[in-house]
């Protein structure tokens, strides 16, 4: 059986609907330098009485949620993500780890429904723990305009003239299950429509953008690429291109295409729509100063790899030995 939400959907609900405990955590994202530090605030659930609605709102995001089509978490844009679900491990999240800590400083600060507006929230956590397994649904947060699709807890004394809603949605889930050989599994799964909440949350748009920026200033010191300045003008201003540039920092690419920069031109001119130019005597990728938003997208193309890989699914070389001719070596080093 794989190891992942599709597979374990009714154990996460079993262990929400079984919860030894419960608890509603809003969370605050302060920014020290390019570090992000979160605080917690514990909400009183005991003047509300609302227990049961939390758990039926992590269980129907649950269900609503298996029918999916699932994939591995990637950095790219997916343009087709109405129906599809991501799933990724938590020790691969970015951030993941402050908040759990943040976490264990959540009883020291208490809130109601009268001061959570004070702390100006960016997400909430539903936190469901049972023995050693837990589940944790995040939903990013905003103040409502719209009371429609929302749990509303009000104060007592004043309704209405101090509410707090809650969504009936949930955009990622934290699961930790324990396995019949005593391990856990502990992923976390991106409800559809929910990657770019997800990203938020987690503070990933602003990793992608210092990835991003080391990938400009890597491919200007080593001269892989003409008028760097040119080129981070017009790729910083599009979210796809910062994409692209910070996939190639995680993915180590620029030391790839460094070693591979024969394969790197041939499949240049393979793919003729790219149309992307090289001076191969400097080992140069030249970017015009009058490029448009298609040769940008094609410079990050190559420089992503793509058409080799293009070409060696084609070719089916996945080991060519040593005595290949270099133009039929496309293979990453």
């Amino acid at each position: 059986m794989p190891h992942n939400f599709l597979s374990y959907a009714n154990r996460i609900k079993e262990i929400v609907e079984t919860a030894n405990s419960q608890q509603l955590i809003f969370f605050k994202r302060k920014k020290s330098g390019s570090t992000s530090k979160y605080e917690a605030y514990n909400f009183e659930l005991a003047q509300n009485s609302i227990g049961q609605n939390l758990k039926n709102i992590a269980v129907s995001s649950v269900e609503i949620n298996r029918s999916c089509q699932l994939k591995a978490y990637t950095i790219e844009l997916d343009t087709n993500e109405r129906n599809t679900i991501y799933e990724i491990s938590s020790s691969d999240v970015g951030n993941f780890r402050k908040i759990i800590d943040a976490m264990s400083d959540s009883s020291l600060n208490r809130i109601n429904v009268a001061t959570t507006e004070d702390i100006d929230p960016n997400f909430y956590i539903l936190n469901f723990d049972n023995n050693d397994e837990q589940v944790m649904a995040f939903t990013h947060y905003s103040p409502a305009t719209t009371f429609k699709g929302k749990l509303i807890f009000k104060n007592q004394a004043e309704i209405y003239d101090k509410c707090l809603s809650i969504a009936t949605y949930v955009h990622c889930l934290y699961y930790r299950i324990k396995l019949e050989d005593q391990q856990y599994i502990e992923n976390v799964v991106i409800f559809k429509n929910g990657k770019s909440k997800f990203e938020q949350i987690f503070d990933y748009k602003e990793d992608y953008r210092a990835r991003a920026t080391a990938t400009i200033r890597e491919l200007e010191n080593l001269n892989l690429i003409s008028n760097a300045d040119a080129f981070e003008l017009k790729a910083m201003t599009d979210e796809y291109f910062i994409r692209k540039l910070a996939k190639i920092n995680l993915e180590n690419k620029i030391e790839i295409v460094r070693n591979n920069f024969e394969s790197l031109v041939q499949a240049n001119n393979d793919f003729q729509e790219l149309g992307v130019q090289i001076n191969t005597n400097t080992r140069t990728i030249l970017i015009p100063h009058n490029a448009d938003k298609n040769y940008i997208r094609s410079v990050l193309s190559l420089l992503n790899t793509e058409p080799m890989q293009n070409l060696i699914s084609q070719a089916k070389v996945l080991i060519p030995d040593n005595n290949t001719p270099v133009q039929q070596r496309l293979f990453l080093a």
